[in-house]
């Protein structure tokens, strides 16, 4: 949120961004930050009279708590409300100065500065915060119209069928149903990887330099943390004469098309096209309009 912070109407305190968790925040447009903070205020004896005050005399009363207070008072919220959170409670919210509109408006528009950055996302990195007893389709779509309530019937079924569970394989010895990973691979599309792609696209339109490496056969322990530090230093995450990637490449050479990602490590490393995992056809999908409306960001 840093990088549309504002809306581009002032200089960002930086000179290039890694997005290493999602790149956007789905869900942001609903009322989740403001109900969870109203919540533990009045736990915490903060907002006794008023449980929807966002009064600065409760703000300050929250601030006066010693921390481990207040992080007490959380988990208490936190803990039994798992089944329709992960713990993200507290997302960004449109105050109409920060944040002047909702993530995916500014994306769209194009209120963005022209700064290198680099997004990313691992291949199974949904999996860990994604319900471990998922056995079924039902099980699925259960899961996500909890998550995603306003996804409505027709979304949500062509989602689904845009990962078929036969392309996904159980792990017998973790007892995990191949239905889990297909559970995880969608949540992971629409918290990371697709809101990268998205972000990555509307970067490309405005300024066409949006900046991803070339491919490399490389050992990650030794090349890719140098390419990080440089990447910060010097807005490329391959130097020569360093010990970084051996090379460079834009996502969106044209500043237009589908953009192109690169593969770290594994067997077939580099840049690779859109089709990739099908990410042209699931991120075309949650990326439109109608989807990123019903997901609320």
């Amino acid at each position: 949120m840093q990088v549309p912070a504002y809306g581009n109407t002032k200089p960002v305190p930086f000179a290039a961004a890694i997005m290493q968790s999602t790149a956007l925040e789905s869900t942001m447009a609903f009322n989740i930050s403001f109900n969870a903070t109203a919540a533990i205020a009045v736990s915490a004896n903060c907002n006794a009279t008023d449980s929807f005050s966002t009064s600065p005399a409760m703000i300050d009363c929250l601030r006066s708590l010693p921390m481990e207070t207040l992080l007490n008072l959380t988990l208490d919220f936190i803990n039994p409300t798992l089944a329709n959170n992960d713990r993200d409670i507290f997302l960004p919210t449109v105050d109409q100065d920060f944040l002047p509109d909702l993530a995916s408006s500014l994306v769209a528009e194009g209120k963005l500065p022209k700064i290198p950055f680099m997004a990313g996302w691992q291949e199974d990195d949904a999996t860990l915060f994604t319900n471990s007893v998922i056995e079924t389709n039902a099980d699925t779509r259960a899961f996500f119209e909890v998550y995603y309530p306003d996804l409505n019937s027709t979304t949500l079924t062509n989602l689904l069928n845009l990962y078929p569970v036969d392309k996904f394989t159980a792990n017998i010895t973790a007892n995990k149903s191949a239905e889990l990973y297909r559970a995880a691979h969608i949540f992971r599309d629409i918290l990371l990887t697709c809101p990268s792609a998205y972000f990555g696209s509307s970067m490309a339109k405005k300024y066409a330099n949006v900046f991803d490496p070339t491919p490399s056969d490389y050992d990650l322990a030794k090349w890719y943390p140098g390419s990080w530090s440089a990447f910060a230093h010097w807005s490329m995450p391959s130097v020569e004469g360093k010990r970084t990637l051996e090379a460079r490449s834009s996502a969106f050479p044209n500043g237009e098309g589908e953009g192109e990602v690169y593969v770290v490590g594994g067997g077939k490393p580099g840049m690779r096209g859109p089709g990739l995992e099908r990410l042209d056809e699931s991120c075309g999908f949650l990326n439109s309009e109608v989807v990123i409306e019903q997901l609320k960001y």
